[in-house]
């Protein structure tokens, strides 16, 4: 599934599309993960990314052909949760935990320290330094993941199954 939303690398709203990426799909606390592998067991994998530069949200399920309409149902159920702010505080500073580590990590990377380099020198007025990045992050809020998620727009959907399937299976 790809789902567009507004926000982009650079954008008042990066942070939060962040965070609510990784409340919704980007982690192993994440809605789709806990929600649809391990509570229904529907997806053998089950998680949300994004592009920084289009702004396009994809979520990615391995399933069983014949749990199609099932998860996608449920996956569309954890937006629907991420909309009207079912999830807590404290899922929220996990998250936020998780980020700043990932971002702590990413300085040992090669290939990022190069991107970084590279953004900072083709779109200086969008490279975000250490600090402004903590604060950014922490200044996130329920109400401004909410409004985000919100904001998302089913654009596609792609189901590639084997031949063992037949069409009216699903």
């Amino acid at each position: 599934m790809a789902f567009a939303q507004p926000t982009t690398y650079g954008s008042k709203d990066y942070m939060t599309l962040q965070v609510m990426n990784g409340l919704f799909g980007g982690f192993a606390h994440s809605k789709l993960f806990m929600n649809v592998r391990e509570k229904a067991s529907l997806a053998y994998y089950a998680s949300s990314a994004f592009d920084s530069f289009t702004g396009l949200l994809r979520v990615n399920a391995g399933i069983d052909a014949g749990n199609y309409q099932q998860a996608r149902a449920l996956i569309l159920e954890q937006l629907q949760a991420m909309q009207s702010g079912d999830f807590t505080a404290q899922e929220i500073e996990q998250t936020k935990t998780m980020l700043k580590n990932s971002y702590f990590m990413s300085l040992d990377s090669s290939s990022n320290l190069i991107e970084q380099a590279f953004i900072h020198e083709v779109l200086p007025d969008l490279y975000i330094d250490e600090a402004p990045f903590l604060k950014a992050l922490e200044a996130v809020s329920k109400e401004d993941i909410m409004r985000l998620a919100q904001s998302l727009k089913l654009q596609a959907q792609y189901f590639m199954k084997g031949e063992v399937y037949a069409e009216e299976e699903l």
